[in-house]
């Protein structure tokens, strides 16, 4: 039960984690990492909350090892609604809003390589 958790637990944390880091340095690019971890709470808590309905993947097999359903629902509830949160106000490091901010270009090319690196790295793990 500890390795299935394992995976939406450390994959809501470790995201949290490196955009407290990156705010507490006051790191430019900490926006970044606050969208990325946003997303990644509301990915784990629907993972687990809406995937407990169906019993599929890791909410399935918590649910075959005797997790109560209602915690399931509460890892949705919690990191769902933070991930939100965690959003919220990061439209002008966008472009976006009344106030619209200047996007940083470097930034920009950084992510595209990342995004750019990240299909590479998984098309070439495809066919091994």
């Amino acid at each position: 039960m500890w390795e299935v958790w394992a995976g939406p637990v450390f994959g809501a944390a470790a995201p949290v984690l490196a955009w407290f880091v990156a705010h507490y340095f006051k790191a430019s690019f900490s926006y970044l990492l606050r969208f990325f971890a946003g997303f990644c709470l509301l990915a784990n808590g629907a993972y687990l909350g809406v995937g407990s309905f169906d019993q599929i993947a890791d909410a399935g097999n918590l649910l075959e090892l005797g997790t109560p359903v209602w915690q399931l629902w509460l890892f949705g509830f919690v990191c769902a609604p933070v991930g939100f949160l965690l959003w919220h106000g990061l439209g002008p490091g966008f472009g976006l809003g009344a106030p619209a901010g200047k996007v940083n270009v470097r930034h920009s090319y950084i992510m595209l390589g990342l995004l750019i690196a990240m299909v590479l790295i998984e098309t070439v793990l495809m066919f091994v």
